[in-house]
């Protein structure tokens, strides 16, 4: 073991050195518990070793090392795996440096280190067993040399040592070290005790500049020194320090100027210690980390210079070191105005005091503020704004972490409400629109709501090209505002924000509209409903509703039976192009219990008879279904006014004008009557269909373009106004009723005129044979189409012309009372109609010049009598 120790000296050692490293050398090996060597992992091992030959082509090594692992099978020595793995970890990559020749020249084994044995050791140096090195120690906190220099005093019934002891034990071995040193090592070690200057005694321990240089810059990093100490809020000077070159004022102002300046990075460090939950918290927290990191590592090769006395930037003193402190970390350090506003878990504060600190920076012409702020703010932005951009491009929701401004119905009911009720904008306190985004929260909803109608539209493919990202005009904006530094920051940002989100809207729009257009057939819908709902053609309507009024004449109950007025619908437009005759649907519905004859008195009986056209979910989203109820009301009031026009026109004139009502002022009378409520009819008739409903329906196909919100308002106000100037809206309801009730007079003056002809008339005349019954299989053959207007000619022919009447006079009531009665209703609702129409024109905007034209067009021919005023 002697020798072994001595084959390891290094040659430059001295005797003393030798005597003392064999003595250390020999003890540790003493010592020492050796683990138990894995015979098994040994021998995968030498295995390994085998083959890796034969990888090699040492085919001979190999069979030579596998002949030797053979040998030493039938020896049982304990030691063999030992000695093997002993011989495993000195090999030195034994497949490349291994030769055959070695192997049979016997130079490995020659240079093997011999076994030694517990044996040859003590005979070599008696080992004592009662010696207090074989007991277990009580390790303490000093190192083994200490336990060696404090003798056999460890036993493991030994306490940890006092920290008088420990001293002293630091000072016999420091002692020790210092007596093994070389004079040169000791020179050096000495200038080391007199450059720690913390351990000098005193009230006042004067530093040279270097060494204020150097514990400075270590403040400034963040770690502890001597000279200065970190509060938890603040960092201060030591009082017993001083410069030396500096007396105690200049002195203490200077280190406070020091201190000052790290409390204010020390501020940073305690903000960062923060825990942050939101995912843009985190990542501003890291933007100011890295450049927290940065200006430490300034300050570190700053420190390297001075301690290598380089020239770093002209420093050579401590006031030029505080001055490029402070220079390198201003930027940072203007951030502490804002870093206290920002919550941990909500990132929309933390971005608008973020982009306010940004406006205001920016107006103090402060560039290396503003370029650290606006880096930070980009890549908030950037990460807040990804679920955002993903919204703009493809129409879903998908969080990522940062909960949107913007929601979606957990429950959609049908595509028909998906612009209206799919998505919408939140109000949460959660969810809160940022500043900086409100101006275009509107515009970022509705490209969103485009592209998510497009994806309906068209599944499985992309809605339009990639969109900028957001992140984007703030680099713009920043860019743009190096030209115009008259303008804040928050303007610019603004305008290019609108105008990047103004394009896109413009360019998904586009796409939508000419889908709607070319696939969904928009403008051809809106032909449809002019047709069948605002009667642009009569003379389609004219042939379905003569049936239609004389089966109501004839009291057939079946006279709006749905099935039959469908295939009559389907027959009657299947000549229109626009309209697609499958689908016209019809509900009927009974709204009286009175009888037949009683209904038909009334123009109300044609509410029983409802038309509607259905419409695809796409344009459903711009002609909203509570439009098709508006178009209906519309297209009864016109029904209603054909209606009372039939009467007057296929009976009441031909009455007047052919039949005895009786002497010459009753006959005079009622051909009056006729030409006044003609007239009345015609006059409001042309007027909803000439002025009102030809005028804005134009106005409203000009206007209805630009965005789908645009078109959806632009369609709404063109219904509200086409209700409320056809006299259907519930404002005016008063009006609507009084012009019913002067409907129904000309219906029950079409019944005076005509009762007659119908008084001795069997009962068995108003049987509500079916007229529709007879001939409904005229509906499904154009072919037979002339052969039922002939024979509806013959049932006409036989019947006078006149048609039929249920109007019975009383007893005691003659046909002049009747008719004097129904010009004094007459006169008395065209007064309260043309009153009210200029009542109502007054305030009603644009639409108060229609309505006092058609006031002006009834008061030019029922012209109203004055009224006087007693004084």
């Amino acid at each position: 073991m002697a020798e072994l120790a001595v084959a390891l000296l290094p040659s430059t050692s001295t005797s003393l050195q030798d005597r003392k490293l064999k003595e250390n050398f020999m003890r540790t090996i003493r010592n020492h518990n050796y683990a138990r060597t894995n015979q098994f992992e040994v021998n995968e091992r030498l295995t390994g070793l085998e083959e890796k030959f034969q990888v090699f082509n040492l085919d001979d090594l190999a069979a030579k090392l596998y002949s030797c692992r053979v040998e030493l099978r039938s020896h049982d020595d304990r030691w063999i795996p030992d000695v093997l793995d002993l011989l495993l970890h000195l090999s030195d990559n034994p497949a490349k440096s291994t030769r055959d020749g070695d192997v049979a020249t016997g130079r490995l084994a020659q240079q093997a280190p011999e076994v030694l044995t517990w044996k040859e050791i003590e005979a070599d140096d008696p080992v004592d067993r009662q010696d207090s090195i074989w007991e277990i120690p009580n390790y303490s906190d000093l190192s083994s040399d200490e336990d060696e220099a404090d003798g056999g005093s460890l036993s493991s019934a030994a306490v940890s040592p006092s920290p008088s002891r420990n001293k002293a034990l630091r000072g016999r071995f420091s002692a020790r070290v210092l007596d093994d040193l070389s004079p040169s090592l000791q020179f050096t070690v000495s200038q080391l005790d007199k450059i720690q200057f913390w351990r000098l005694p005193g009230p006042e321990v004067c530093l040279t500049e270097t060494q204020a240089m150097q514990e400075v810059l270590l403040m400034l990093q963040g770690i502890q020194t001597s000279i200065f100490n970190i509060l938890p809020h603040a960092i201060e000077p030591e009082p017993r320090y001083r410069l030396k070159h500096l007396d105690a004022a200049a002195s203490s102002s200077l280190l406070c100027e020091v201190a000052a300046l790290g409390s204010e990075i020390n501020s940073i460090r305690r903000w960062l210690h923060l825990r942050q939950e939101s995912n843009v918290m985190q990542l501003i927290e890291d933007r100011i980390r890295e450049n927290l990191s940065a200006i430490e590592i300034s300050f570190s090769t700053m420190q390297d210079h001075v301690l290598q006395r380089l020239p770093s930037q002209g420093i050579e003193s401590l006031l030029q070191i505080l001055q490029v402190a402070r220079s390198t970390s201003l930027p940072l350090r203007r951030m502490l105005k804002v870093l206290p506003l920002l919550p941990p878990n909500d990132p929309v504060t933390a971005l608008d005091n973020v982009f306010a600190f940004i406006d205001s920076t920016y107006c103090c012409h402060d560039e290396k503020t503003l370029e650290l702020a606006l880096s930070i703010f980009i890549a908030a932005l950037q990460l807040y704004a990804r679920p955002l951009d993903t919204w703009i491009s493809t129409g879903r929701i998908r969080e990522d972490g940062v909960r949107l401004f913007i929601s979606e119905n957990p429950h959609p009911v049908e595509r028909v409400t998906l612009w209206h009720n799919w998505f919408h904008i939140t109000a949460d306190d959660d969810t809160r629109i940022p500043n900086f985004l409100k101006q275009g929260a509107q515009n970022i909803l509705t490209i969103g709501k485009t592209a998510a109608f497009l994806a309906q539209l068209q599944p499985g493919s992309g809605a339009f090209e990639a969109i900028e990202p957001l992140a984007a005009s703030a680099k713009e904006a920043y860019n743009f505002a190096q030209q115009q530094s008259s303008t804040s920051f928050c303007a610019i940002f603004d305008m290019i924000v609108n105008r990047h989100l103004a394009t896109a809207l413009a360019n998904t729009t586009a796409k939508l509209t000419m889908l709607l257009e070319e696939e969904c057939g928009f403008s051809r819908l809106l032909d449809a409903l002019e047709h069948v709902f605002l009667c642009r053609n009569g003379a389609v309507w004219q042939r379905f509703e003569c049936r239609v009024f004389e089966q109501i004449d004839r009291c057939v109950e079946v006279w709006n039976d749905r099935f039959l007025c469908a295939d009559a619908l389907v027959d009657t437009f299947s000549s229109v192009e626009s309209i697609d005759p499958e689908l016209i649907t019809v509900r009927s519905a009974h709204t009286s219990s009175r009888t037949m004859e009683s209904r038909r008195r009334s123009v109300k009986i044609l509410n029983a008879l409802t038309v509607s056209y259905e419409v695809f979910w796409p344009i459903a989203n711009v002609v909203l279904p509570r439009s098709i109820a508006s178009y209906q009301k519309i297209a009864l009031l016109l029904r209603q006014l054909r209606r009372v026009k039939f009467s007057l026109e296929r009976r009441a004139y031909f009455c007047t004008q052919n039949v005895s009502l009786g002497a010459g002022p009753v006959q005079k009378l009622a051909q009056g009557l006729c030409f006044q409520l003609s007239f009345f009819i015609n006059t409001v008739y042309n007027h909803l269909t000439g002025y009102v409903i030809d005028s804005l329906t134009s106005s409203a196909r000009a206007r209805l373009s630009g965005t789908i919100d645009e078109m959806i308002a632009v369609h709404a106000s063109y219904i509200s106004a086409l209700e409320h100037g056809c006299l259907c809206s519930k404002r005016i309801q008063p009006l609507r009723e009084a012009l019913v009730s002067t409907m129904d007079l000309g219906i029950r003056f079409t019944d005076v005129v005509s009762s007659p002809l119908t008084q001795g008339l069997n009962s068995d005349d108003f049987e509500a044979g079916s007229y529709f019954s007879a001939h409904s299989h005229r509906y499904h053959k154009r072919s037979r189409v002339a052969e039922s207007e002939s024979s509806s000619d013959e049932d006409e022919t036989s019947d006078g012309g006149e048609g039929y009447s249920t109007f019975i006079l009383d007893e005691d009531t003659s046909i002049l009372d009747e008719l004097v009665k129904v010009r004094a209703d007459f006169k008395k609702h065209v007064a309260f109609l043309t009153a009210g129409l200029r009542g109502v024109a007054r305030n009603s905007g644009e639409m108060g010049d229609l309505f006092e034209l058609l006031a002006d067009a009834l008061e030019g021919v029922f012209p109203q009598a004055p009224r006087h005023v007693s004084l």
